[in-house]
C-alpha cells in the first residue's frame, strides 16, 4: 500500500511538473506572438493539457523503454543498501556488483512490473532491498505513501462531486418549461429550447438544449434573439460543455498554477470562436454584440449553469467581443495551416517526450545487479517477469462493404406525374426537428430527432450509415444504429450492429421483439424516407436523383410532403440550383416558397430563386410580395437586396420592391436595402416612392446616407429635387442635413425653383457653421436670379456677423 502510494505521489507530481511546463511554454508562445490565430491557440492550449496525461498512462499501458525514470521518491520505495556493503564502480562494459563475502544470486535487468524500479547509472545503483528500512525514512515513506493516497481520494471526490453536479443540473434543466421555435418568431432550429428563471444570459447544456432567461424574449429584437440563439448553438457544435468539464477534471488532478489561466484562456477563444460562427451564420454581428451588452447588463452575481456553455460569462473578454463585432468588415475564422498544426504538435510533442527523460539514464543491455544483505546472505530473488503476452491473432479478411437486404428487388419506377395543380397549402407544423452531428475526441456520432403532435422518430447513431439506392434499408453502419418511430400509438425499434461487415438486426414493436420479417421491412421502406425528408438530410443528393427519375415535378411532390419548414426550405433552396429549370418549373417553386412560415427559411429559398436566370417577372413579382411578409428585417432586406439588381426598368416591379420596403422598424436594415436599390437605374416614380420611405428612416445617420445614394437620381428636376427637401426636412441633425445638402449640390446644378426648394431646408438648420456651409454650397451652384438672391439673403441676415459675412461673401460671384 505504501509502495502504491509513493507511486500515485510521484505520479502526481510528475504531472503537475509537466502541465505547468507545456502550459508555461504555450503562454510564452502566444505572448510572443508566434500562435497567430485564435484556432491555433486554442488548439495549444488543449493540447499542454492533454499531452502531459497521454505520457503519465503510456509507460503504465504499455512495456517498458530502454529509458527509466528516475523518480525523486524512488529511494523512499526503496531503501539503500546498507553501509558495510559499499558499492563498487566498475566500468560501463562490466556489470555492477555490491562486494559481499557470500556470493550473490544475479537477478536480470530490468525488474518485472510488480517490482520498484530500478534504476543503473555508471556509479550509482538504487534497488529495493527487503531488508528493514530505518525508521526515518520508513516514516517519510509512510508519509509520502498517505500522501498519494490523499491526493487520489481528492481527485475522486472532485470527479463525484462533478458527477453529482452534471447530474443534478441535467434533471432541473428537464424539468424546466419547453420554448419552441415559433413562440419566438423563429423558425425551427436544432436544439431544444427551456425557459430558466435562475439564468442571467442564454446557456446551451448538451447535447442539444439551450437555455433563454425571461428577460430575453421581453427585452431582445428577433435578430438578436436570432444572433444569441446561434451562439449558443456554435457551443453545442463544437462540444464547449464536454471540454469544458474534462479539462477541468485534468486540472483538478494537476494541481498546476498555470492551469485556471489556461482554463480562462480557453474559454475566451471559445466564446470569440462562437461568435465568429453565429456572426456569419446570420450575417449580423451587430445584433451579436447588441445581445452581449444586454447579457451583460442582466448578469447575476453567479452563474446559473457552472458547466455549461453561456453567452456571457464573467471571465469572457467582453469588450473584446464585442469589439471584434462591430469592426466594419464581419468577423471570419482562420483555420489554422497544416504547416501551423505540424510545428504546433512536434514543439509540444518533442517537449512532453523530452521532460520525463530529464534525472533518466539508460539502462545497458546485458548490465546486471547483484543484492547481498548485510549478513552476506543473498536474498531470495523476486518473482520471474511475466511472460510476454503471445502475438495477436492475424486480422480477418477484408470483410464486404455492406449486406444489401432484399437483394434483387429492383427499386419502384416513378409514377407518372399528373398535371401540375396549384401548390398546396403546406401542413400544419406545431413540433421541432433536430439535427445533431458531433464530431469529438472519442469519435462521431449523429441524432436525428423529430417530435410532433402523434408522432415522434429518433435515430443514434455512433459514426456514419450508408442507405440503399432505394432508400428502404440500411447497407452498411460504422458500429451501432437505432431507429425507433411512434405512430398511430405504436412504437417500432430497430436495433442496429455491425459485425465483421455484417449487419445483425434486433426489432421490436411496443417493446415486444419481433422478427424482422417483410412487414418490419415495409415499416423501414416507409420510414426512412420520412426522416430524411424532415430532417433534410442529403437534400442535395435526393433533390437531383428525384429530378433525374421524374424532372421538376417529382420534386416538387416530394418538397409537398414534407412538414417541417427548415427542412422544405433546404429542398427549395436545392431545387432552384438545378440546372435547366424552366420559367414555369422555378415560378411553380417560388409559390411554395412564399409559403414558408420561418423568415429565415423563406428569405433563403427566395434568394435562391432570384439567382435563377429563368425567373420571370411574374415569378419576382411573387418574390417581392413574399418579402413584404418576412417580419424579420434583417431577412427581408437581404431578399430585396439580392432582388435589386434583377428589378430592370419595369415601374411595377420597381414599385412593388419600394413597397416591400414598408414597416421595416430598422433604420440600418432600410438604408442598406436602398442603397442597393440606388446602384439600380431608377424611373421617376420610383424615385418618388424611395424619397418618400426615407421619410421613415428614424436615424438621422441612417436616413442621411440614404439619401445621399438616392441623390445621384435626382438631376435638377424642380419636382424630384422638392421631393428630395421634403425628405431632407425631416432629419433633425443640423450636421446630416448639411452633408446631404452639399452631397446633392456636388452631382447638380439646380435651376431656380429647384433651389428656391432647398431654401426651406437650409433655413431650418439651427447650428449658424452648418447653415453657413449649406448656403455656401447652395451660393456656388444656383443660377443667377434676384429673387432667389433675396431669400438667400434673408436667410443669411439670421446668422452671427462672422457667418452671415461668409454666407454673403459666397454670392460675390454674381457681381462679376
Amino acid at each position: 500500500m505504501t509502495e502504491l502510494g509513493i507511486s500515485l505521489l510521484s505520479g502526481w507530481l510528475q504531472l503537475c511538473l509537466h502541465t505547468s511546463a507545456l502550459l508555461g511554454l504555450v503562454w510564452a508562445l502566444e505572448r510572443a506572438g508566434l500562435l497567430r490565430g485564435a484556432a491555433l491557440r486554442e488548439q495549444a492550449w488543449r493540447a499542454a493539457f492533454l499531452l502531459p496525461l497521454l505520457v503519465l498512462c503510456l509507460p503504465a499501458a504499455g512495456p517498458r523503454g530502454s529509458w527509466q525514470v528516475e523518480s525523486p521518491l524512488a529511494d523512499l520505495a526503496a531503501p539503500p543498501a546498507p553501509a558495510a556493503a559499499p558499492i563498487a564502480a566498475s566500468p560501463r562494459s562490466e556489470p555492477n556488483r555490491i562486494a559481499a563475502p557470500a556470493v550473490s544470486p544475479v537477478l536480470p535487468a530490468p525488474a518485472p512490473r510488480s517490482a520498484p524500479a530500478v534504476v543503473a547509472s555508471p556509479s550509482t545503483v538504487s534497488a529495493a532491498v527487503p531488508a528493514a528500512a530505518p525508521p526515518a525514512r520508513a516514516a517519510w515513506a509512510a508519509i509520502a505513501g498517505l500522501a498519494g493516497w490523499l491526493w487520489l481520494a481528492v481527485l475522486a471526490a472532485a470527479v463525484l462531486r462533478r458527477a453529482h453536479q452534471w447530474q443534478a443540473e441535467s434533471r432541473r434543466i428537464s424539468s424546466l418549461p419547453r420554448l419552441t421555435a415559433e413562440s419566438l418568431g423563429l423558425g425551427p432550429i436544432s436544439a431544444r429550447l427551456r425557459l430558466d428563471h435562475g439564468l442571467s444570459g442564454p446557456a446551451a447544456w448538451p447535447p442539444d438544449v439551450i437555455c433563454l432567461p425571461p428577460w430575453t424574449l421581453e427585452r431582445l429584437s428577433l435578430e438578436q434573439r436570432r444572433a444569441a440563439l446561434a451562439h449558443e448553438l456554435a457551443h453545442l457544435r463544437r462540444g464547449d460543455a464536454w471540454w469544458r468539464l474534462g479539462l477541468g477534471l485534468i486540472a483538478v488532478a494537476g494541481l498546476s498554477p498555470l492551469a485556471p489561466l489556461a482554463l480562462r484562456r480557453l474559454d475566451a477563444l471559445a466564446e470569440l470562436a462562437c461568435d465568429r460562427w453565429a456572426a456569419e451564420r446570420t450575417g449580423s454581428p451587430r445584433a451579436l454584440a447588441e445581445s452581449l451588452l444586454q447579457c451583460a447588463e442582466h448578469r447575476a452575481l453567479r452563474d446559473a449553469h457552472p458547466l455549461a456553455a453561456a453567452m456571457a460569462r464573467r471571465p469572457s473578454p467582453l469588450l473584446e467581443r464585442i469589439q471584434q463585432l462591430i469592426e466594419e468588415n464581419t468577423m471570419t475564422s482562420s483555420k489554422p495551416s497544416r504547416l501551423q498544426q505540424f510545428l504546433l504538435a512536434l514543439t509540444l510533442a518533442a517537449c512532453a517526450v523530452l521532460l520525463p527523460v530529464i534525472g533518466a539514464a539508460p539502462a545497458e543491455a546485458g548490465q546486471r545487479i547483484e543484492l547481498a544483505d548485510e549478513a552476506g546472505q543473498a536474498p531470495a530473488p523476486p518473482p520471474p517477469p511475466a511472460p510476454p503476452a503471445p502475438p495477436a491473432p492475424p486480422a480477418p479478411p477484408e470483410p464486404p462493404q455492406g449486406v444489401i437486404a432484399a437483394a434483387g428487388i429492383a427499386p419502384p419506377a416513378p409514377p407518372a406525374p399528373p398535371p401540375p395543380p396549384a401548390p398546396p397549402a403546406p401542413p400544419a407544423e406545431n413540433g421541432t426537428v433536430s439535427v445533431m452531428h458531433m464530431d469529438t475526441f472519442f469519435g462521431k456520432s449523429l441524432r436525428y430527432h423529430i417530435d410532433r403532435p402523434g408522432y415522434e422518430l429518433t435515430l443514434k447513431t455512433d459514426g456514419d450509415f450508408e442507405l440503399s439506392d432505394a432508400e428502404d434499408d440500411f447497407i452498411a453502419i460504422e458500429d451501432e444504429l437505432t431507429l425507433e418511430e411512434t405512430t398511430g400509438g405504436v412504437t417500432r425499434r430497430l436495433e442496429l450492429e455491425d459485425e465483421k461487415g455484417s449487419i445483425q438486426r434486433k426489432y421490436r414493436v411496443d417493446g415486444r421483439e419481433r422478427p424482422f420479417d417483410a412487414e418490419a421491412r415495409s415499416w423501414l421502406a416507409e420510414a426512412l424516407p420520412r426522416m430524411l425528408r424532415e430532417t433534410g438530410v442529403g437534400a442535395k443528393q435526393r433533390v437531383a436523383r428525384l429530378h433525374a427519375e421524374g424532372g421538376s415535378r417529382a420534386v416538387l411532390m416530394e418538397i409537398d410532403r414534407i412538414v417541417n419548414s427548415n427542412a422544405r426550405g433546404r429542398y427549395l433552396r436545392v431545387y432552384f440550383e438545378l440546372p435547366g429549370l424552366d420559367a414555369p418549373a422555378v415560378a411553380a417553386g417560388v409559390d411554395r416558397a412564399v409559403q414558408l412560415d420561418g423568415d429565415y427559411e423563406r428569405r433563403v429559398a427566395l434568394v435562391a430563386a432570384v439567382k435563377n436566370a429563368s425567373l420571370s417577372g411574374a415569378a419576382l413579382a411573387t418574390v417581392l410580395d413574399g418579402a413584404a411578409g418576412i417580419d424579420s428585417d434583417y431577412e427581408r432586406r437581404v431578399l430585396l437586396q439580392k432582388a435589386a439588381p434583377r428589378l430592370g426598368a419595369d415601374e411595377a416591379l420597381q414599385q412593388r420592391w419600394v413597397a416591400a420596403l414598408r414597416d421595416m422598424g430598422s433604420s440600418y436594415e432600410m438604408r442598406v436595402a436602398l442603397q442597393a436599390l440606388a446602384k439600380q437605374p431608377l424611373l421617376p416614380a420610383t424615385l418618388a416612392r424611395a424619397l418618400d420611405a426615407v421619410k421613415t428612416v428614424d436615424s438621422d445617420y441612417e436616413k442621411r446616407v440614404a439619401l445621399q445614394s438616392l441623390g445621384q437620381h435626382v438631376g435638377s428636376d424642380a419636382q424630384a429635387v422638392g421631393a428630395f427637401a421634403t425628405a431632407l426636412s425631416t432629419i433633425g441633425s443640423d450636421y446630416e442635413r448639411r452633408v446631404a445638402v452639399e452631397s446633392l449640390l456636388e452631382r447638380t446644378r439646380p435651376d431656380a425653383p429647384a433651389a428656391r426648394a432647398l431654401l426651406p431646408v437650409i433655413d431650418g438648420i439651427g447650428s449658424d457653421y452648418e447653415c453657413r456651409r449649406a448656403l455656401q454650397a447652395l451660393a456656388g451652384r444656383m443660377p443667377a436670379d434676384d429673387d432667389l438672391i433675396r431669400e438667400y439673403r434673408a436667410i443669411a441676415r439670421k446668422l452671427g456677423d462672422f457667418e452671415r459675412g461668409q454666407a454673403e461673401k459666397a454670392l460675390d460671384r454674381f457681381d462679376s
